[in-house]
């Protein structure tokens, strides 16, 4: 696990130039997507635990969501974006998570998290080093890092939710009595 790890965190950290376009239309977030998919089929597929939770709110409001947009789906990837990630959901409902296995996921998104916040501190305070590393322009980006996602934006709210993982380990954190 630790490996498996180490592994994300160094290839979240590697840079892939800009190939223009955005959404599906990037060749990499298609491939990552269906990468994605398939693992969550073959774990779905080996750990079947039966039946899977039951909730129909948030599968009504998923489809409520997408209703509007299923009219003009014909020209908007959006719509199948939200619709994948919805059978996604209800795919990883089938899985049997542990509470070691939500620890580990936990743990994998703060450690990730850690990564780009360090990723951000070098094209903040090193922007001439970013800039061979990242390709990382200070001035058409007015000195605000973007990590690896090219959108500061997405950083922020990556860094975020790794903060978010990083309280629930620290909340959940069985401490030895001494």
């Amino acid at each position: 696990m630790k490996t498996l790890l180490l592994l994300l965190l160094c290839l979240t950290l590697f840079y892939i130039p800009d190939s223009g376009g955005s959404g599906v239309a990037l060749p990499f977030n298609l491939t990552f997507l269906c990468w994605l998919g398939l693992v969550v089929m073959v774990l779905a597929w080996r750990h079947n635990k039966g039946g899977a939770e039951r909730q129909p709110l948030l599968l009504a409001g998923g489809m409520l969501l997408l209703l509007p947009w299923l009219l003009q789906a014909r020209g908007n990837p959006g719509v199948w974006v939200l619709l994948a990630a919805l059978l996604l959901w209800l795919a990883l409902l089938r899985l049997p998570f542990t509470p070691r296995h939500r620890r580990a996921a936990l743990l994998a998104v703060f450690v990730l998290a850690v990564g780009q916040a360090g990723t951000g501190l070098l094209q903040a305070f090193c922007p001439h080093l970013a800039a061979r590393l990242y390709e990382f322009d200070w001035l058409r980006n007015q000195g605000r890092p973007y990590g690896i996602f090219q959108q500061v934006n997405l950083l922020a709210s990556f860094l975020a939710t790794g903060a978010g993982c990083g309280f629930l380990l620290l909340l959940t954190e069985r401490r030895a009595r001494g």
